[in-house]
């Protein structure tokens, strides 16, 4: 029998964030050493998800997919799932306070084959939480601990409280932890996680999914997800609507470009390309800017396209010549993280937004599948003519053939 004193299902709210610390002590088995890592304590049972193991609360901050719908956290999704009205699911998704998302999830619940889907609902978008690289190697990294939802709110269905309940959520983590150290399938479009996989093809084993937050820009409200790769450098998807098992969703790979897209420099087609690809995806109702970092100047950097400019500039070189007269490449950039961000995002095809031939052979290369390809074209100006004209005729750009080229190079 549970101690009525002590397990009682409070009347005020009470947050999942909130634990039993008095009750829930953490036994610790000897140092283990993980991989190359420094020698870290493994608990022997993990019953309070906050502190280092606040990543394994439903509450957790991580955007996850839900029947094609992005929501804030585990619990949004899963308090989503228990009605059927669309606005209903986009009310729950709005709230960014899972415990508003609980009240409201509990006062719409109008399914009634709850009681069986509500088990294999939360282990959907369990999975689908941890079935990016940063969040299954945290996963990992709890290693034979027994996962328990400790609780002193009464939960013995899905946690346990004073040692008593059925503890199907921390049983939900444990087998999914289970089958990622067995390599089993199951984690959706988790990367790496198959043998033709893009992400296994890129390398990107390092490349980590670390946050996700919505952001509202002039053109539309996009979901900004975060990634770091092996080498440290930051990029970010833009994702709109539902694209995960999609084909053909309308897709730009943008490269850095500081001049063009922050300081709106006329030197280039950059910034504008970048916002009209993000206006288009927005009308579109689906898509992703994936930005990379890292390929600043086709890859250079900023200093050495800077220098590029002013030798443009003094000796009436076109953007071809001025890396070589440098002695560097015209193109060093790589898609490799682009080709792994898409796998991560699950997107089965794309429409790619370039003008550059070179950009989809090298995501094709890759094994991203491209199903077309959407031009961008900006109106070329007196300062980016001989830019645009000199893409067009020395990089093999698909642009118009009527341009002229003006005195002025640029």
């Amino acid at each position: 029998m549970i101690n009525a004193r002590t397990c009682v299902r409070r009347n005020r709210r009470v947050s999942r964030r909130e634990t039993a610390s008095a009750r829930c002590r953490v036994s610790e088995r000897p140092t283990a050493r993980r991989g190359g890592m420094s020698a870290v304590a493994i608990p022997t049972v993990i019953n309070d998800f906050s502190g280092e193991w606040a990543f394994l609360s439903n509450y957790y901050p991580v955007v996850v997919e839900f029947e094609g719908v992005f929501y804030p956290s585990v619990e949004h999704a899963y308090q989503a799932a228990k009605s059927t009205d669309p606005e209903i699911r986009d009310r729950i998704r709005s709230t960014l306070d899972p415990d508003r998302a609980k009240e409201l999830g509990r006062a719409h619940l109008d399914r009634p084959d709850w009681d069986d889907a509500k088990v294999p609902v939360m282990r959907q978008v369990v999975a689908a939480k941890f079935s990016g690289p940063y969040f299954s190697e945290k996963l990992l990294e709890s290693g034979e601990a027994r996962l328990v939802e400790g609780n002193a709110w009464g939960d013995t269905f899905w946690g346990e409280c004073e040692g008593v309940g059925e503890n199907v959520m921390g049983q939900i983590l444990m087998d999914l932890r289970d089958e990622l150290r067995e390599g089993r399938a199951g984690f959706g479009d988790s990367p790496c996680s198959g043998a033709d996989s893009v992400s296994d093809q890129c390398g990107c084993k390092g490349l980590s999914r670390v946050v996700d937050t919505k952001l509202r820009m002039q053109t539309g409200e996009m979901l900004a997800i975060g990634y770091v790769d092996p080498t440290g450098e930051e990029h970010v998807a833009l994702v709109a609507g539902g694209v995960s098992g999609k084909e053909e969703v309308l897709v730009r790979v943008h490269s850095e470009c500081f001049t063009g897209d922050v300081l709106d420099s006329l030197r280039c087609d950059c910034g504008e390309q970048l916002r009209m690809s993000m206006a288009e995806i927005n009308r579109a109702g689906a898509g992703v800017v994936i930005y990379l970092r890292g390929h600043e100047g086709r890859g250079i950097g900023l200093m050495a396209k800077l220098r590029a400019y002013r030798i443009q500039d003094a000796q009436r070189l076109d953007t071809v010549d001025a890396n070589l007269a440098l002695g560097l490449p015209v193109d060093a950039r790589d898609y490799s993280v682009a080709a792994a961000i898409l796998d991560d995002l699950g997107v089965r095809s794309i429409r790619l937004l370039t003008n550059n031939p070179a950009k989809t052979t090298g995501l094709s290369d890759l094994g991203v599948k491209i199903a077309g390809r959407v031009p961008l074209l900006v109106q070329p100006g007196a300062t980016n003519r001989q830019y645009l004209v000199s893409k067009r005729d020395r990089m093999g750009h698909e642009l118009p053939d009527f341009w002229e080229t003006p005195d002025v190079m640029a």
